[in-house]
């Protein structure tokens, strides 16, 4: 249980990091 929840939150941050860097990219625009 302790490793799926490892996993979930690394999927999080991965998600989180590719929205922070698309709302960068349309500001640029």
């Amino acid at each position: 249980m302790k490793k799926k929840k490892k996993k979930k939150t690394k999927t999080t941050m991965k998600m989180k990091k590719k929205t922070k860097k698309r709302q960068r990219e349309r500001r640029g625009g």
